[in-house]
């Protein structure tokens, strides 16, 4: 078992980043669907972004251990975790994740008998404001300013020792991001195969 976790802040590009990954790589890696309570944006569908639950029923995964990982109230609001079973459905798996529970799911997936590769993704937060407002133009200045204010990963790269692959996600650099994280993955891939 192989899994890749994108982690870093709101507006770093880690949605963007997981829907090429997914178009390079096709069937040779498996985008793991994490599960959340909070409603849909516009153009996310249950079953392929995410599975949308109810609160109640995502109290019962974490009671019942059906969740590798659980976050804490995002936003004071919604919570959002992963399955065991979505661990397990593929031989090799990419997620995008917090920088906590990419730690989490590693250990679990190392536990296991697995490898994982870690890459945190970053960009500065003019452009994850920028990002923000495009992705959720209904929401006001001061409610992206509090999202990247109480983000859950800290936007300081510095702070995650963890992480060995640190990779800057400029505005305008987009095909230069996709090739250096495409790289890596394809790197780490034959090392594993």
């Amino acid at each position: 078992m192989i899994l890749i976790t994108v982690s870093g802040s709101r507006g770093a590009g880690k949605g963007t980043i997981l829907t090429i990954l997914s178009e390079h790589f096709g069937s040779r890696i498996y985008r793991i669907v994490p599960c959340t309570t909070r409603a849909p944006r516009e153009g996310e569908q249950h079953g392929k972004h995410m599975y949308f639950i109810t609160k109640p029923e995502f109290e019962e995964f974490e009671q019942d251990g059906k969740l590798v990982y659980a976050s804490p109230k995002i936003d004071g609001k919604y919570r959002s975790g992963t399955l065991v079973t979505e661990l397990s459905k593929a031989p090799v798996s990419v997620v995008d994740i917090t920088s906590e529970g990419a730690k989490i799911l590693r250990n679990a997936v190392l536990n296991m008998g697995g490898k994982s590769l870690c890459i945190l993704l970053w960009a500065d937060s003019a452009e994850r404001y920028k990002r923000i407002k495009n992705r959720q133009p209904d929401l006001t200045a001061d409610e992206i300013h509090s999202m990247i204010k109480n983000d859950p990963t800290d936007p300081w790269i510095g702070n995650h020792p963890d992480f060995f692959f640190k990779v800057h996600n400029p505005n305008g650099k987009l095909e230069e991001t996709k090739q250096t994280i495409v790289s890596l993955i394809e790197d780490f891939l034959t090392e594993n195969a």
